[in-house]
């Protein structure tokens, strides 16, 4: 796992802005999301935008440190609540991006994540995007919010997607370009990397073990 890591942050390198998906339904893809914070903040990201926030019911999140009930539906579930406060522990400013009520979602979530640019040219963004937000270019004509991004802000976003791609192999992370895959039935290669997550959603993967205890009731 290292070795992706290492890779993705290398990677990061060479743009101001990563995307990296997930399956709402997928904890272990809160767990990637979480290994990521650390390598990214050592070279200079430091605005973390996540799609599963609700900017209207939950405005004093970074302040507060920590998301509560209000914060957003998936933020409920432990891994990802405590991806958000790490993230928010290392530095990072929390960014709602989302609007679910607009005509055109994804335009809107490309608007407000470019809008973070409009206020701070140098800012380093990783987006936490929910499937088929981060797709670089419109399959089936319609048009993504990573596709508009690139449009808004001719930045050309590192785009990672851990939501599409099985395997049974035994390695907890596995990266593959997406050219790999090209001309495939059912692989939608309009990112830039596939990663298979086979993180386990335990505890262990999340804190360290120095202040893990064991005891029994």
């Amino acid at each position: 796992k290292e070795v992706v890591l290492n890779k993705i942050k290398e990677l990061s390198k060479n743009t101001r802005v990563v995307m990296l998906n997930e399956n709402h339904w997928y904890p272990n893809h809160r767990i990637l999301a979480k290994k990521l914070l650390r390598p990214l903040k050592e070279i200079g990201y430091s605005y973390l935008a996540v799609e599963a926030i609700n900017k209207e019911k939950d405005t004093s999140l970074n302040s507060r440190g920590f998301p509560i009930k209000s914060t957003g539906y998936y933020t409920r579930e432990p891994f990802f609540s405590d991806f958000i406060r790490e993230a928010i522990k290392m530095g990072y400013k929390i960014v709602s991006y989302d609007e679910f009520e607009s005509e055109d979602r994804e335009l809107s979530q490309a608007k407000n994540i470019y809008g973070i640019i409009e206020q701070n040219p140098n800012a380093k963004i990783f987006v936490y995007a929910g499937l088929d937000h981060i797709y670089e270019s419109n399959p089936n004509n319609k048009k993504r919010m990573s596709a508009y991004f690139k449009e808004l802000s001719g930045i050309n976003p590192l785009t990672i997607d851990q939501a599409h791609l099985f395997g049974d192999t035994k390695g907890e992370l596995i990266m593959f370009k997406s050219d790999l895959f090209k001309g495939m039935e059912r692989i939608n290669t309009n990112v830039d990397y596939f990663v298979i997550n086979h993180f386990d959603t335990s505890l262990d993967e999340m804190f360290d073990e120095k202040i893990m205890t064991n005891f029994k009731i």
